[in-house]
């Protein structure tokens, strides 16, 4: 049976520790007051799913309001992050954000949703994954969807050197499903600075979406990933030749073989299906313990939704799966005080609610 559009799913309501249940409820509850109501015209998935990649938005942060910040995230790698403070930024609420697989920090979403939670008095980190935004010299090792290692060292920073008091993380596709790996890693051990987490259209089992991905109507898709990441092993392989082999570059044809040749060998997997069941966060999603929201339609044509079915989530989880928002597209047809990128908006209001204490 489809499940109504507007509902919000409240995993396993039991104790926990960062906020009282019934006050998370609330939020939560607050949250799905605004359902997604997708535009007419793109309500084809994969529609959506072009539509909020192409849809005009606006872009621009002023130069003077940006800091460039270098993470150094292991003994070798490094990531670039566009930072926005506001004044006595250790007082204010930070929001850090993870885009996803072909993204980087200048990406559309990342940018609007900079704008606005700038306009809502958060400090913002835009963070480019390994690589991302060619940045491939920082690091000789490529990002993938289960590297939570490198937000965990940037939280940590955040917290030890900038002394911050109240971290958001926010992760778009790969980039979610990093987020809610940590969450889940974190567990019990949680940093109190790290107040909640929000992951949108997040790949939470790889395997399953990989053979998604190689579907006949997924074809374009899947051929553009793959451009993406054959350009990004040809700039690793600039940088540093002696560490990729691309002779067998013309293999990988198929995003698992191109997983199975590169990736899971690139990041110390012994196999394919080992990258996938470790790197994937449907595992660890019952250790989370902080404030979750997972967004995520129901026909988002990458990610199926029955791994969201099959999923065991924590108490402080909630699930918001309209019907309808492609992957990542969710671009809203009735307009009022907010822009039309519905997902972003109710992230930011979950985040902004959690900060008011609602």
């Amino acid at each position: 049976m489809e499940r109504m559009q507007t509902t919000i799913d409240i995993i396993n309501a039991k104790h926990q520790s960062h906020h009282s249940q019934k006050k998370l409820q609330k939020i939560f509850s607050q949250v799905e007051q605004k359902p997604f109501i997708p535009h007419p015209q793109y309500r084809q998935p994969h529609l959506m799913t072009l539509a909020g990649h192409f849809w005009p938005r606006d872009k621009f942060i002023p130069e003077h309001l940006t800091e460039e910040r270098i993470f150094q995230t292991d003994v070798e790698a490094k990531v670039l992050a566009h930072c926005h403070w506001q004044p006595n930024r250790k007082n204010i609420a930070t929001l850090v954000m993870a885009h996803g697989l072909e993204g980087s920090s200048s990406t559309h979403y990342m940018i609007g949703t900079a704008i606005k939670a700038i306009k809502l008095g958060f400090n913002v980190l835009r963070v480019n994954q390994r690589g991302g935004g060619g940045t491939h010299y920082l690091s000789p090792s490529p990002y993938h969807p289960g590297l939570s290692d490198d937000l965990r060292a940037i939280v940590k920073e955040l917290i030890e050197l900038d002394q911050l008091s109240e971290i958001y993380l926010l992760g778009f596709s790969m980039g979610a499903n990093q987020s809610l790996k940590l969450a889940g890693e974190y567990g019990e051990s949680t940093p109190p600075q790290l107040k909640a987490i929000c992951a949108i259209s997040p790949p939470i089992d790889l395997a399953m979406v990989t053979r998604s991905m190689h579907r006949p109507a997924n074809y374009f898709f899947e051929a553009n990933f793959l451009r993406v990441l054959h350009r990004s092993l040809r700039r690793y392989h600039r940088f540093y030749p002696t560490r990729y082999d691309v002779s067998q570059q013309w293999q990988a044809f198929t995003l698992r073989r191109f997983e199975e040749l590169f990736t899971a060998p690139c990041n110390g997997f012994s196999s394919v299906e080992e990258y996938y069941t470790l790197a994937s966060s449907n595992r660890l999603l019952d250790k989370i313990k902080i404030p979750t929201l997972v967004i995520h339609s129901q026909d988002d044509p990458f990610i199926p939704f029955k791994m969201f079915e099959e999923a065991r989530f924590s108490a402080t989880t909630a699930l918001l799966s309209p019907i309808n928002g492609g992957h990542m597209g969710f671009l809203q047809g009735q307009v009022d005080e907010e822009d039309r990128y519905w997902s972003e908006n109710r992230a930011l209001e979950f985040f902004n609610l959690l900060r008011q204490g609602t």
